[in-house]
C-alpha cells in the first residue's frame, strides 16, 4: 500500500491493505489526514479491499470495472455500491477522476491493453506508483529477495526459460495471447489479432514518457526515475 497526502490535506489511498489498529496503524494513518479517496492499482489486488471499503464507505473509490465484479460476486460479504465511482478502465470516468485530482498533486494512468491486470499507475507529487507491472529489477534482482517466498518467486517464475524475458512471469505473456486457452478464464480477453500487447506497450511508453523522479511499486519497493 502508498499513502499519498493530497495537496488539500485529503489522504488517497493506493493499492491498500486492510486497515487495522490493534498496533494503532489506523490512527497513525488517519493523523496524516481524512481517506477520502481509494484507489486499486491492479484488478488482482482485491483480497483486502471489502474491509478497506468496510472501513472508509465515504471515500471515493477508483476502481477497474473487472475488479469490482468479482467483489460483488462474493457471498460472504455485501458490496454496499453497485459500481465504483470511477471506472479507470472506461476513458470518459478516469478523464472525470484525473480532473478532480489535477490540482492535488496526482494524475492517473491506465495501462490500455492489459488484459490480465489491468493496471493504473499514478504519478503522485513526481512519483510514479505500480502495482503488477514490475517484479524484477534490471539489475536481476528482486524485491525481498532475502525472504524465501521471494527467492522462490524469482527462480520458480522470473528466470529464464521460465520466463520469456527473465523478468516476468511466464502467465504475464500467457494471458496476452489471445491463442492461449487460458485467456478463456479471463473477464478481459486480449484482441485476437494480438493489438493488445500494442496497446500496453504504447501505454507504458506514455507513462514513462511522463515526468517523474522516482518510483513506488507493490512488488518492487522504492525505486529511481531513471530504474
Amino acid at each position: 500500500m502508498v499513502v499519498v497526502k493530497l495537496n488539500n490535506g485529503d489522504v488517497m489511498l493506493y493499492s491498500p491493505v486492510q486497515i487495522r489498529n490493534e498496533k494503532g496503524f489506523k490512527d497513525w494513518l488517519e493523523n496524516i489526514g481524512p481517506v477520502k479517496w481509494v484507489v486499486q492499482g491492479s484488478s488482482s489486488h482485491t483480497l483486502q479491499a471489502p474491509k478497506v471499503i468496510d472501513t472508509y464507505p465515504d471515500a471515493k473509490y477508483i476502481f477497474a470495472k473487472d475488479a469490482w465484479e468479482k467483489l460483488s460476486c462474493m457471498t460472504c460479504w455485501k458490496m454496499p455500491k453497485a459500481s465504483p465511482d470511477y471506472d479507470y478502465t472506461d476513458p470518459t470516468d478516469l478523464k472525470k477522476a484525473n480532473k478532480l485530482l489535477a490540482d492535488e498533486g496526482v494524475e492517473l494512468f491506465y495501462v490500455d491493453g492489459d488484459v490480465l491486470a489491468s493496471a493504473l499507475i499514478p504519478i503522485a507529487h513526481g512519483t510514479a506508483l505500480e502495482c503488477d507491472v514490475l517484479y524484477r529489477f534490471s539489475s536481476g534482482k528482486l524485491y525481498g529477495e532475502d525472504t524465501s517466498v521471494s527467492r522462490l518467486f524469482k527462480w520458480s517464475m522470473c528466470t529464464k526459460p521460465i520466463s520469456a524475458n527473465g523478468y516476468l512471469p511466464p502467465y504475464r505473456f500467457w494471458f496476452m495471447d489471445p491463442s492461449n486457452d487460458l485467456t478463456q478464464m479471463s473477464v478481459t480477453k486480449p484482441a485476437k489479432d494480438g493489438s493488445s500487447a500494442a496497446k500496453m506497450a504504447n501505454s507504458l511508453r506514455t507513462i514513462l514518457a511522463q515526468p517523474f523522479d522516482k518510483a513506488v511499486g507493490v512488488h518492487a519497493g522504492i525505486l529511481s526515475g531513471q530504474e
